[in-house]
């Protein structure tokens, strides 16, 4: 019953998504992340979400900024998004613009999720490009070129690893979203630091403080497993002193890790 049930808070969100895909979202409001001011992973998919339920006339950002650490889920939470849109809304059309690589991991997480609501003979795989379902939501892969984004206008267009994106390119793309059907229109954008003046960081400065604007910011403290969840215990807190051998990511977190509650496991952080 609960594969047919729109979820329509956090909590239900949640619930609808450890009970079908088995994944337990890491959802923290901004004065729980290890960082003040940053988001928890997975929250930004879930507000996009519940957003879409007010309306197309709805007061609600209509740019969504997702800065985040390399491996945070950026691409993942973009395919919670897609799923989520394309099961619940019929007739909705999305998009998803990024390298070709990005592309695929994004379109194969989607499918992935799909087959495990068993819809798999539900939807028609039309190619590597895309899927409809048959409730006529339709997603799309478009390469990141002027020419792909002009004239196409989905409900929901998502950017993804925009630092490595042509100017021109991107701006074409923040006119891509249309409403209608009920469906408000949303940009996201998503991104790792490439450059500290490049396209994301003009992005987060530009829309900041825009109020029909939202900008998620997740570090690396915010998305690795906690130091408690890995070893029991702070390993800070173990030594008078720092000591070289208490913990070798000390001298940059500054025991910053202990109030993580992500995914990213401790000892590929240290590798990072």
């Amino acid at each position: 019953r609960i594969r047919e049930i729109m979820p329509v808070t956090q909590e239900q969100v949640v619930a609808y998504v450890s009970a079908i895909l088995g994944v337990d979202l890491r959802l923290l409001p901004n004065d729980k992340c290890a960082v003040e001011g940053h988001s928890g992973p997975n929250l930004m998919p879930v507000e996009l979400f519940l957003d879409s339920q007010k309306g197309e006339d709805a007061d609600i950002p209509r740019v969504i900024g997702h800065h985040a650490v390399r491996g945070g889920s950026k691409t993942w939470d973009d395919a919670l998004s897609l799923f989520l849109h394309a099961k619940f809304f019929p007739e909705s059309e999305q998009r998803t613009v990024a390298s070709v690589t990005q592309a695929k991991n994004c379109f194969r997480h989607v499918k992935h999720m799909l087959e495990l609501l068993h819809l798999k003979d539900l939807c028609v795989i039309k190619n590597q490009q895309g899927t409809e379902l048959t409730n006529g939501s339709l997603i799309t892969i478009l390469a990141k070129t002027a020419d792909a984004v002009s004239g196409s206008r989905p409900h929901i267009a998502y950017a993804d690893e925009v630092d490595e994106w042509d100017e021109e390119v991107l701006r074409r793309f923040i006119g891509m979203p249309q409403s209608r059907g009920g469906l408000p229109a949303r940009a996201v954008f998503s991104s790792s630091t490439y450059y500290h003046d490049g396209p994301m960081a003009d992005m987060l400065k530009r829309y900041k403080t825009q109020h029909n604007a939202k900008v998620y910011v997740t570090c690396l403290w915010d998305a690795m497993q906690s130091c408690k969840e890995a070893f029991g215990k702070c390993k800070c807190k173990t030594a008078h002193r720092w000591q070289a051998d208490a913990c070798p990511i000390y001298e940059i977190c500054q025991a910053q890790a202990e109030q993580s509650h992500g995914f990213i496991k401790w000892h590929d952080v240290i590798m990072k």
